[in-house]
Parts: structure tokens; C-alpha cells; sequence
């Protein structure tokens, strides 16, 4: 079977034709010595100058260039010419480029940023706690500047589980002395029932303090509400001060129960 041969013609794949068409295109001029030619057996397209003779005053082909035929598919014309000692270096050092991917320099960077932002919270996290742990606990809170104290020395009065408060002015203190035994649980409850011209525009505002026998604060409820309730064990048998305090009513009545 005659070969058949494929050529440029202004930019445009001709073919196929038989070599002696391609001979006959080149003596006629149909053919420059520019154009690029393939056939089977060919590993690229090549100029027409460098391939078999067709122009007699071309030099003689390399050796090099010269290779067998062999069946493979022909190669796509894209308009330009690369002779196979230029093109299998760089397809060559394409192959062997190393380095990281964008995607991977992108992942590492981010799995810094992450790294560094949980460590950050950590610490913050850290120094919140020992914030917390270094800061004094609510048995200090009796000795506020603006919190009641309870006077020393009070006279014990009977003990009694419901008594009755009638506040008549704000900022009015009442202090109930009970008896406790050692480990004893006790719940203290305050209820407001009647209650008259508030002086700060707000609800009525009853806060509850229990003292110990050696005046050290036990609990308290001091929310900005009229009821109250606190539930604590005795740590030691002795005398337990309950204070309750008016905090902004000019009359105020509780009920106290325990």
C-alpha cells in the first residue's frame, strides 16, 4: 500500500496524498520548503526541507531522524513544528519536577493557623481558670463595704421555726439568733407579703445573710428580688445569726421560716 502523506498548506492539515502528489506539490510550489509534512512512521510533523528530499537543495536528512516506520496514530497538527531533541527534554523535565502542590502549601498553611488559634484559646482558657480559682470565694462577701455585719455578742433569743417581720423604713436590718447542732441542715426562706412606696422605681429588694458563731459568713441571697432562700449546713453547734435587710422599701412585711 502506497504511503500516504498529510502536509500545511496556510495554516490548514492537507492530506492525504501519495508521496509522488507531495513531490509534485513541491515542484509546483503547493509545497514550501516551510511547510510541515507527516507520514506513518513519523514521530512529529516536520518541515517539508528536512524530510526525504522533497527539495533538492535541502540538506540531506540526519540520521538521527531517520527512524523506522512504525504503526502509531498520527500526531495532531497544531500549526508548529518541534523536533523530537527539543521536545523529549522538557516533556522530561515536566516528568520530573518536584516541589508541593498549591493545594498542599494551602492545607499546611491553614493546619498552621488552626494549630496557633487552639492554642490561643488553650491559654485563654488556662488563665480564666486560675482567674477563677484566685478569686475569693462568697464567705468574704459579709465584710463588703455596703453589706450589712451583724454586731457581736447577741443576745440568743427562743428559737422558733416561723417569725414575722414588719419593716418601717429602708435599709431597716433584722437579726434572729437560733441554735444549731454540728452538721444540722437548715433552709431559710423569706417571703414578702405586703409592701409599700419603693424608693428606687424597682421591685422590693429583701437580701438574707446567715453568720456563724464565730461571725464568719455562712450563705446568703442577695438577688434583687422581695423573696429569699438558703439552704447550708452547720459547720460547727453554736449560735447561727440570721439577718435579713429592707434594702428600698419604706414598709415591708416578712415572713420568715426555718
Amino acid at each position: 500500500m502506497a504511503e500516504e502523506w498529510y502536509y500545511s498548506n496556510n495554516g490548514q492539515q492537507m492530506g492525504p496524498v501519495s508521496e509522488a502528489d507531495l513531490r509534485a506539490l513541491a515542484n509546483d510550489g503547493g509545497l514550501k520548503p516551510t511547510d510541515l509534512v507527516w507520514t506513518d512512521g513519523m514521530s512529529a510533523w516536520t518541515p517539508a526541507s528536512a524530510t526525504r528530499g522533497f527539495f533538492a537543495s535541502a540538506a540531506a536528512v540526519p540520521a538521527a531522524a531517520q527512524v523506522a516506520p512504525q504503526p502509531k496514530t498520527r500526531p495532531r497538527y497544531d500549526g508548529r513544528w518541534e523536533d523530537e531533541d527539543d521536545y523529549q527534554p522538557r516533556r522530561r523535565r515536566r516528568a520530573e519536577a518536584g516541589g508541593w502542590s498549591t493545594a498542599v502549601i494551602i492545607a499546611l498553611v491553614l493546619g498552621a493557623v488552626l494549630v496557633v488559634s487552639v492554642g490561643g484559646f488553650m491559654v485563654l482558657v488556662m488563665m480564666a481558670a486560675v482567674e477563677e480559682a484566685a478569686r475569693p470565694q462568697q464567705q468574704v462577701f459579709g465584710n463588703q463595704p455596703g453589706r450589712p455585719v451583724p454586731p457581736p455578742n447577741l443576745n440568743p433569743v427562743p428559737q422558733a421555726n416561723t417569725y414575722q417581720i414588719d419593716f418601717k423604713r429602708p435599709e431597716e436590718e433584722n437579726i434572729k439568733v437560733i441554735q444549731l447542732a454540728k452538721g444540722q441542715t437548715v433552709t431559710v426562706t423569706v417571703t414578702t407579703t405586703n409592701w409599700g412606696n419603693v424608693i428606687d422605681g424597682r421591685g422590693p429588694d429583701i437580701d438574707l445573710y446567715i453568720y456563724g458563731p464565730g461571725g464568719d459568713l455562712i450563705t446568703f441571697d442577695d438577688g434583687e428580688f422581695k423573696d429569699c432562700i438558703v439552704t447550708f449546713a452547720a459547720p460547727e453547734a453554736g449560735a447561727y445569726q440570721i439577718l435579713v435587710v429592707n434594702l428600698n422599701c419604706q414598709t415591708a412585711r416578712c415572713t420568715v421560716k426555718y
